[in-house]
């Protein structure tokens, strides 16, 4: 960066640096650029910039890191949503990238992933299995049928019941 670059050429050196790393929300970036002491009007100005050149796009971020996350660290869609709510992506943003994932972000493809990795702490245990996945933000019917899909067994309810009505939950 040059000293004696104007702030907003600053801020947008330094964002273009930030995300030639990896992709980040305009949020992320603000509070970055912020913290470097960069003029809030400056930092917005070069973030419209790189929006525009389409080199920052919350959309982009958000359908990467429900990729990313769907393979790594799968956990239901209310989760994934909240995470990238609090990373700064626009509730709209969010809902559009979770449905053009498709299947591949259907609750119950995301439960039986994370029951996949999870069947070497939970052994063959479908309590300790269906625990695991209710933890993952998945709902009773969603984890009894992933339970069932993956043991062939139904896990025995604790506190949730088995409520004809927690099947579509």
């Amino acid at each position: 960066e040059e000293p004696s670059a104007s702030p907003e050429a600053r801020a947008r050196t330094r964002a273009l640096r930030l995300l030639a790393h990896r992709e980040r929300t305009r949020r992320g970036l603000e509070r970055i650029l912020a913290r470097a002491g960069l003029p809030r009007a400056a930092v917005g100005r070069a973030l419209d910039e790189l929006e525009a050149r389409g080199l920052l796009s919350d959309l982009r971020y958000a359908r990467l890191y429900l990729g990313a996350q769907a393979r790594a660290r799968p956990r239901s869609q209310c989760l994934l949503r909240r995470d990238l709510l609090r990373a700064g992506v626009a509730r709209e943003t969010a809902n559009q990238a979770i449905a053009e994932a498709g299947p591949d972000l259907a609750e119950e493809t995301l439960a039986c992933a994370a029951a996949r990795n999870k069947l070497r702490t939970a052994g063959n245990d479908p309590a300790k299995l269906s625990r695991l996945l209710r933890a993952r933000g998945f709902s009773p019917g969603v984890v009894r049928r992933a339970v069932v899909e993956l043991l062939g067994s139904v896990p025995v309810e604790g506190r949730e019941g088995r409520d004809a009505r927690d099947e579509d939950a």
